[in-house]
């Protein structure tokens, strides 16, 4: 049974707040474990310098790992302006605005908006996760640049 707007609601809410809290650093990324299925696919509308264009992520843990090595020099803010929820389409579409900081500084480096059109579907608990994020950014050159070659970011193939 697919989950209702309103259980939706709360999930994708529960996730805004939880991804600043918790998924950015390798000790509390364990606690986005829920959000995401095991088989999550990101596809970002960027390019990496050494990577394909689009950046696509296969695997939870690869988009975990990702996000953990993206993350150790910057902080981001991941604040949703808006979003709108299809519970039969099982998506939401969210309007971001993103703000990152140097980590050691706390300066802000840039202040980006962004479209993520995420695709849901329910674990066998019938529990909503995220099965797949397109990402795309007003920015893309300035938002890929914080990206750091030397923080060994390697992106899965599909």
């Amino acid at each position: 049974m697919k989950p209702s707007y309103d259980q939706l609601k709360k999930f994708m809410e529960s996730y805004f707040r939880a991804y600043n809290d918790y998924a950015q650093r390798e000790e509390t990324m364990h606690l986005m474990d829920k959000f995401w299925s095991d088989d999550f696919i990101s596809i970002a509308y960027m390019q990496l310098k050494g990577q394909s264009y689009p950046l696509r992520i296969v695997g939870k843990k690869a988009w975990q790992d990702f996000l953990i090595k993206g993350h150790l020099t910057v902080i981001e803010d991941f604040i949703p302006l808006e979003y709108t929820i299809d519970p039969v389409q099982m998506s939401c579409t969210a309007r971001l605005r993103i703000k990152k900081f140097a980590l050691d500084t706390r300066e802000l480096l840039t202040d980006a908006d962004g479209i993520a059109f995420y695709r849901l579907t329910v674990t066998r608990e019938g529990k909503p996760v995220i099965k797949s994020l397109d990402f795309y950014c007003g920015d893309p050159a300035r938002f890929a640049s914080l990206y750091k070659p030397e923080n060994n970011l390697v992106c899965s193939e599909v």
